[in-house]
C-alpha cells in the first residue's frame, strides 16, 4: 500500500510527520516480519531463577538504547499475570543503563531497580499509587479493580540523566520524573511526585500494545490516544517546544493497529551533521485497506518519520 495523501490538515502540520518522505507504510518484506516477529518474542517474563536476572540469550538482544526490545509491545496477557518479583507483580518495561548496569524495570505501583553486577543485592523501590479516590472514580466508569491501578508503561533516558516514566495512573496516564542520585520521583511543592500528562506517551489500558522510543530528548510514541482506546496515532510526544505533533485520526492512516517496536536509526554524522536525516521507525500490524474481503485481514507494516 502505498502512502495515502496527506489531507489539508496534515500539511500544515510540521514536516516529522507528514509527507512521503517522513512517513513511508508499507507491507513488511519477509526479512522485517522476522525482524518484528524476534523482536515482540526476545522478552518472555519467566521469573528470577537463582540470581539471573537476564540469561546470556536475552543479555545479547538488549538493544543500542538499553531498551530490552518488545518490552513495550508485549501481549496484554503478560503485563496483568501473576509473576511476582521483589514484592511487586506485572513487569511491562525494562531499561538497563549500559554504564553502571542497573536494570531498571516498570511494574503495577512500582518502578524497581536491580545492580546486575551485584545480584545478590534486593532490588530497590520506589511506591507509585493512585490514590484511593482516584481509583474508585476509575472503577465506576466500568473499568476494574486490577486495571484500576499504575502500570508503569514507559522508562526512558532523559539527556540531563534523569529517567522520564509514565504509567497508566487508572486509565488517566501521568508522567515523572525519576532522580538516579536517590533513586526517588522528583516532588512537587505540595510533596507530592510531580506529575504532567502522559496522554499520548502512555496507553490509558495496562493491556493495550504500545511502542515508544527517545531520539536526542524527545519522545516519539505509538499508542492509543483516549480512554475508550478506539483512536490511535503515532506522535512526537515531547520535544524542546512541548507542540505534540500526531499524525491524523483516520483509518488511512491507521486501522486498528498493534503496535510492536520501534527503532531510532542515525545516519552517518559525516553525511548528516546537523541529525535532520535521522529516522524513527515504527513496526505494526493493522487492518489491510487494500483487500476486498468479507472478513478483516491483518498485515504487518513499518511506517517511518523523520526526526
Amino acid at each position: 500500500m502505498g502512502s495515502p495523501a496527506p489531507s489539508a490538515g496534515l500539511r500544515n502540520q510540521p514536516a516529522a510527520l507528514r509527507g512521503a518522505r517522513c512517513r513511508q507504510t508499507q507491507p513488511f518484506h519477509t526479512s522485517l516480519t522476522a525482524v518484528a516477529t524476534s523482536r515482540t518474542g526476545a522478552w518472555k517474563w519467566k521469573g528470577i531463577v537463582g540470581n539471573d536476572l537476564l540469561t546470556p540469550a536475552h543479555k545479547k538482544q538488549v538493544d543500542k538504547g538499553g531498551q530490552v526490545p518488545g518490552a513495550t509491545g508485549r501481549e496484554g496477557a503478560d503485563l496483568v499475570g501473576p509473576r511476582e518479583f521483589g514484592g511487586v507483580t506485572n513487569f511491562s518495561t525494562f531499561l538497563l543503563d549500559r554504564s553502571t548496569g542497573v536494570l531498571f524495570m516498570g511494574a503495577r505501583d512500582a518502578i524497581l531497580a536491580v545492580d546486575t553486577n551485584r545480584r545478590n543485592q534486593p532490588p530497590k523501590k520506589i511506591s507509585w499509587e493512585v490514590p484511593e479516590k482516584k481509583r474508585q472514580s476509575c472503577v465506576t466508569k466500568g473499568k476494574t479493580e486490577v486495571d484500576c491501578k499504575n502500570y508503569i508503561r514507559l522508562l526512558q533516558f532523559l539527556p540531563d540523566g534523569r529517567v522520564y516514566v509514565c504509567g497508566t495512573y487508572a486509565f488517566d496516564p501521568q508522567c515523572a520524573f525519576l532522580e538516579l542520585s536517590t533513586f526517588t520521583l522528583e516532588k512537587a511543592p505540595d510533596g507530592g511526585v510531580k506529575m504532567e500528562s502522559g496522554k499520548g506517551k502512555c496507553p490509558f489500558e495496562p493491556s493495550q500494545h504500545y511502542t515508544a522510543v527517545m531520539a536526542d530528548g524527545t519522545l516519539y510514541t505509538a499508542a492509543t490516544s483516549n480512554f475508550l482506546g478506539t483512536l490511535f496515532d503515532i506522535s512526537r510526544a515531547t520535544g524542546p517546544d512541548q507542540e505534540r505533533i500526531r499524525t491524523e485520526q483516520s483509518i488511512n492512516w491507521l486501522n486498528d493497529p498493534e503496535f510492536v517496536s520501534s527503532a531510532f536509526v542515525q545516519q552517518s554524522a559525516e553525511n548528516n551533521p546537523t541529525g535532520e536525516d535521522d529516522k524513527i521507525y515504527f513496526f505494526f500490524t493493522e487492518v489491510a485497506k487494500e483487500y476486498d474481503l468479507y472478513t478483516k485481514v491483518k498485515v504487518p507494516r513499518v511506517a517511518r518519520v523523520c526526526k
